[in-house]
C-alpha cells in the first residue's frame, strides 16, 4: 500500500479521535466522581484501543471469513451512526437519571463512548482496509499512529473528567448539533459503501 504516515495518522484521528465522544461523555458522567469519570475515561479508551487492534490484526481475515466488503461494512457503520444521531438529536440519546435505575460506569466506557463514538465506523472501515496490506512497515505505521490517537484520546478525556457538570441548556444544544453531525457522517458513510458496491454511482458535473 505505501502508507503515508501522516495521513493515516489524521484518517485514525478522525476514526478514533475524542471529539465525537466528548460531549457524551461530559453529559453521561456528570453525576459520576472524579475517580469513576477516570475510570470511565480509561476504560472508553481500552476498549477502543483492544477493538482496534483485533480489526489490525485479523480484520482483512474476517472480511474474508464472513463474504463483507469494506462497502458492506461502511453501509452497515453508517446505519448504526445514524441512529445514534438520529436518538441524539431526539433527545433519547442517554438515559434519564430520575426515576430510572442508576446508569453503570463500565457499561457507558463500553457503549456509547468506547464504540461507536470513539472507535467510529470510519476508524473501523479503516482499520480493516489497513489490516489487508501484506507490508508490516505499513501495519507498523498503522500501529503506531493509532498509539499516538489513543494517547491523545486518553489525555483527552482525562482533562474533561476534571471538567464536571456542564449547563444543562449548553449539554443539550450540543448534542443535537452533534447528532446531525453524526446523522451528515453516517450518510456519507453508507453513500460511499454504495458507490464502491456499485448500488450507486457518483455522477460528475463540468461546466
Amino acid at each position: 500500500m505505501n502508507l503515508e504516515p501522516l495521513a493515516v495518522f489524521l484518517t485514525l484521528l478522525v476514526g478514533m479521535g475524542p471529539v465525537k465522544a466528548a460531549i457524551v461523555y461530559l453529559s453521561e458522567t456528570a453525576d459520576f466522581e472524579l475517580a469513576v469519570r477516570q475510570r470511565v475515561a480509561v476504560r472508553a479508551v481500552l476498549v477502543a484501543g483492544v477493538v482496534a487492534a483485533i480489526l489490525l490484526v485479523f480484520g482483512a481475515f474476517l472480511a474474508r471469513l464472513l463474504h463483507f466488503t469494506t462497502g458492506a461494512l461502511a453501509i452497515a457503520g453508517g446505519i448504526v451512526l445514524l441512529i445514534l444521531g438520529v436518538r441524539m438529536i431526539l433527545g433519547q440519546g442517554k438515559p434519564k437519571i430520575e426515576g430510572g435505575p442508576p446508569k453503570d460506569p463500565d457499561a457507558l466506557a463500553i457503549y456509547p463512548i468506547g464504540l461507536p463514538l470513539l472507535l467510529n465506523p470510519i476508524g473501523i472501515v479503516a482499520l480493516i482496509t489497513y489490516s489487508g496490506s501484506p507490508d508490516l512497515v505499513d501495519i507498523g505505521i498503522v500501529a503506531v499512529a493509532g498509539l499516538l490517537v489513543l494517547g491523545i484520546d486518553l489525555l483527552a478525556f482525562l482533562g474533561l473528567a476534571r471538567v464536571g457538570r456542564l449547563n444543562e441548556q449548553v449539554v443539550s444544544v450540543t448534542e443535537i448539533v452533534l447528532g446531525f453531525l453524526l446523522a451528515a457522517l453516517a450518510i456519507q458513510l453508507i453513500v460511499d459503501g454504495a458507490v464502491e458496491m456499485g448500488v450507486l454511482t457518483t455522477v460528475s458535473t463540468t461546466t
